[in-house]
């Protein structure tokens, strides 16, 4: 959001009346801006004189050195001015802020909700295939199938430093010893099969190759799709943060005077329905969130990069579309094994 777009939202309302400071008495009696300065910015009543009197004013003088002047503001109320411009500084980008952030949660929860669901309805797939096709105990495979995509859903929310080709490869280590015990050879003799048999299986996993290429396949397919999501999720992360950097904002002194001379001083004269010129707003605001400028082609940059990102996200072959098929890449894997089943019986024989 641009320093301009800032400021629209933290003044719109000023109307082009263009008197700034003004505290030309315009009336005899200062009990109208009593009101006013209670009402609108909170003060003390007995800080306001009964009628216009001299005193020395800082940040509403009209000339740039302090000056006694006849009017309806005291020292008191100057000071009350600054520290109320700077809280309505403060909460204005805040709730701005605040609103901007909602819409950032809400799409950042939704997308992990809708990638929860996925894998969810995924797992519970491959878990009845295993069960169902492949006679593996639920209790056996169940540990299996959690630790996969729980490691799947860290990835994608950006929690992890594992890659998809890690994450994968783990997987199908820690199913080949079910695979061996119950679709290679006969359930039956598993039972035979120690512990320490089965840390041998994994120890010579990769000169094995029981699933072929279907694992490196799969992790390519997906390595694209699930780095775009994971991507996604970050990106939405940094805007949070860069959200909240806003807020902790510093207004400076020169700020909280300026904005007070904008919105306040103008009772000082008994101006009291006086709003100044939308490009002194503008202007004014462009001083105080110079700092915020710093942020914004930084800002800009981030959106326009995450936009496309969102428009990539919805094309083939994105990371909802590969978890919903991949109980199909998972049975592919497994019947690669059943058909080499007496290549692997072998080959472990002879280690």
């Amino acid at each position: 959001m641009s320093v301009d777009s800032w400021s629209r939202v933290v003044f719109g309302g000023c109307v082009c009346v263009c008197l700034f400071a003004n505290v030309v008495v315009a009336v005899s009696s200062c009990g109208a801006v009593r009101d006013v300065y209670q009402k609108q910015v909170g003060g003390l009543p007995e800080d306001v004189p009964l009628s216009p009197v001299s005193a020395v004013l800082t940040e509403c003088s009209r000339t740039p050195e302090p000056s006694n002047e006849s009017s309806c503001c005291s020292r008191a109320m100057e000071q009350t001015f600054v520290q109320s411009a700077q809280d309505y500084l403060r909460d204005s980008i805040k709730k701005s802020n605040h609103q901007l952030k909602q819409r950032i949660n809400q799409s950042l929860t939704a997308f992990q909700d809708h990638l929860k669901l996925t894998t969810r309805e995924t797992q519970a797939k491959i878990a009845d295939a295993l069960t169902l096709s492949y006679k593996i105990p639920k209790e056996e495979h169940t540990k299996v199938l959690d630790v996969f995509f729980g490691n799947l859903r860290m990835y994608l929310f950006g929690e992890t430093h594992h890659t998809i080709g890690d994450i994968i490869d783990r997987f199908f280590r820690n199913l080949f010893p079910l695979v061996f015990d119950y679709v290679i050879i006969d359930p039956s003799k598993s039972k035979q099969m120690g512990q320490n048999f089965h840390g041998c299986l994994l120890q010579h996993y990769t000169a094995l190759e029981p699933f072929g290429n279907v694992p490196t396949h799969l992790a390519k397919k997906l390595n694209y799709a699930f780095q775009r999501a994971r991507v996604f999720s970050e990106t939405l992360k940094v805007m949070q943060m860069t959200v909240d950097s806003v807020n902790n904002v510093t207004v400076d002194d020169e700020c909280k005077k300026a904005v007070s001379r904008l919105q306040f001083c103008s009772m000082c004269g008994g101006h009291n329905e006086a709003r100044p010129c939308r490009g002194l707003c503008l202007n004014v605001m462009r001083g105080c969130l110079s700092r915020i400028s710093e942020l914004s082609p930084s800002w800009d940059d981030l959106v326009m990069n995450f936009q496309n990102i969102q428009m990539g996200m919805f094309r083939q072959h994105n990371a909802q579309e590969l978890l919903s098929y991949m109980d199909v890449n998972i049975t592919d894997a497994l019947l690669q094994a059943s058909e080499d089943g007496p290549r692997i019986y072998s080959d472990v024989s002879t280690i």
